[in-house]
């Protein structure tokens, strides 16, 4: 029976909603255009076949290509860049949230007024603690420090 590469239209939108194109950053990995496109796809977090049919390839290729210590590489760099954008993008999210809750607090209802009160409350509360946790962390590693330098060991960074 003959297989069509062709992607079906959820298979398309996956290779395109992952940006399966290589970058600059990878030109000189060792790896083909195609097979950098596949392993993007994978650091996607497509599987095996999606990724060698976006390539005119198997899932077994895709897999032998996953042994190579440079695709290797290629999908653990990828995965970070990927991690690094959703960081950057979800950084402006507690601004717009911090925005909400100012809002819900000029609310016409109380009970509205009641629970951002609530959220604002719990969130300097957890905000408090963090705090004072950095604080004792800090003062236990002056002692350690202090401890050290008297036992004429080095210091604890």
């Amino acid at each position: 029976m003959h297989q069509s590469n062709a992607l079906d239209p959820e298979e398309e939108h996956a290779k395109n909603a992952t940006g399966a194109q290589p970058t600059a950053d990878f030109d000189d990995c060792g790896l083909s255009v195609s097979e950098q496109t596949a392993l993007q796809l994978v650091a996607a977090g497509r599987s095996h076949e999606v990724a060698g049919r976006a390539i005119g390839r198997s899932s077994k290729s895709v897999q032998r290509l996953l042994r190579r210590p440079e695709a290797r590489t290629f999908v653990r760099s990828a995965q970070a860049e990927r991690l690094d954008q959703v960081v950057g993008l979800l950084g402006l999210a507690p601004v717009d949230a911090a925005q909400v809750v100012l809002d819900e607090l000029q609310a016409s209802t109380s009970a509205t007024r009641l629970r951002a009160a609530a959220l604002v409350l719990g969130s300097f509360e957890r905000l408090r603690a963090a705090a004072q946790q950095d604080t004792a962390i800090a003062q236990l590693h002056r002692e350690i420090d202090q401890l050290q330098a008297e036992l004429g060991g080095g210091t604890n960074e």
